[in-house]
């Protein structure tokens, strides 16, 4: 169900043209809110909404969001 929370695996600098596409930081916890056939997901981090590679990010369990993976 969307919005989810999802954590950021995989630090992603865009390019400096592409004003639409989130700077994700390893660690970063975004709320996904539309999740694009062709890989781009939308979200909301740090205040700002944007895109993201699906392939960046992993969603946190809702039960317990602060669990880290093994």
């Amino acid at each position: 169900m969307l919005p989810a929370l999802a954590r950021v695996k995989q630090a992603r600098v865009p390019n400096a043209y592409d004003k639409t596409a989130l700077k994700l930081e390893v660690g970063d916890i975004i709320t996904v809110t539309k999740m694009n056939i062709n890989g781009q997901w939308e979200g909301e981090l740090r205040g700002k909404v944007g895109h993201f590679p699906f392939t960046h990010v992993e969603f946190l369990d809702s039960d317990n969001p602060d669990e880290e993976e093994p």
